[in-house]
């Protein structure tokens, strides 16, 4: 009997939404895999975890596969415990023991912090150059992704997180190698705890500079 095919749910990180994904659903389409991108509200970390578990649960009886980027790594690894497989890119695979919130300097650069406002209303805002995000994606897909940036009013949990998905559910993580956002240092060390590791040459967006990479991976090595 065919294993009922996975459904792939993708988590935009930061002040992304659903939109980044475009590139990599078209190719999962392309090669006959279903899947799905949660926009995250950004209105609360909790709200965020939500809206994860409710994509979740929408799959039915469906195996789902979830793929995480950056900060939604803190959110997957809050609520996606009922799947069969993580996927994190460049992204947090938080401790059980130590909040996420400490030591912000050890996961992300001082250029990505520098960039980083905190606006009078909470939200926090990209205010740099674009390059930050994206330096080796194209010119003109780079312009277009920073004006779609959203406010973010999520801040990351100053409690840890416990039981975090990734400790019971099989996970992979893609290193970023040209990464300008988080240390490539720090995302191996956060790779440690994978099941298994890869290593592309792309900055910390590789969902518009490196979609064929990311596809090959979720295809290849995840999916049942």
């Amino acid at each position: 009997m065919a294993l009922t095919p996975a459904l792939v749910v993708l988590v935009h990180g930061a002040n992304h939404g659903a939109w980044c994904w475009s590139e990599v659903i078209h190719r999962l389409e392309s090669r006959g895999h279903d899947s799905t991108a949660v926009d995250l509200p950004l209105t609360s970390f909790d709200d965020d975890v939500d809206a994860v578990r409710s994509a979740i649960a929408a799959a039915g009886e469906r195996p789902v596969i979830v793929v995480a980027h950056s900060y939604a790594g803190l959110v997957v690894s809050a609520g996606a415990h009922d799947t069969d497989g993580l996927l994190f890119i460049a992204a947090r695979m938080p401790s059980p023991t130590r909040a996420p919130a400490v030591d912000p300097a050890s996961w992300q650069s001082p250029e990505f912090q520098s960039a980083m406002i905190r606006r009078q209303d909470g939200a926090l805002v990209f205010a740099g150059d674009p390059a930050v995000l994206y330096n080796t994606t194209p010119r003109a897909v780079a312009a277009d992704a920073a004006s779609r940036l959203r406010p973010m009013y999520s801040s990351v949990p100053e409690r840890p997180i416990p039981n975090p998905a990734w400790m019971t559910v099989p996970s992979t993580y893609v290193v970023c190698k040209q990464d300008r956002v988080i240390a490539v240092a720090a995302q191996r060390a956060m790779a440690a705890r994978a099941d298994r590791v890869f290593e592309i040459e792309s900055d910390h967006s590789p969902f518009l500079s490196a979609p064929d990479e990311i596809t090959d991976i979720v295809c290849g090595r995840t999916l049942r």
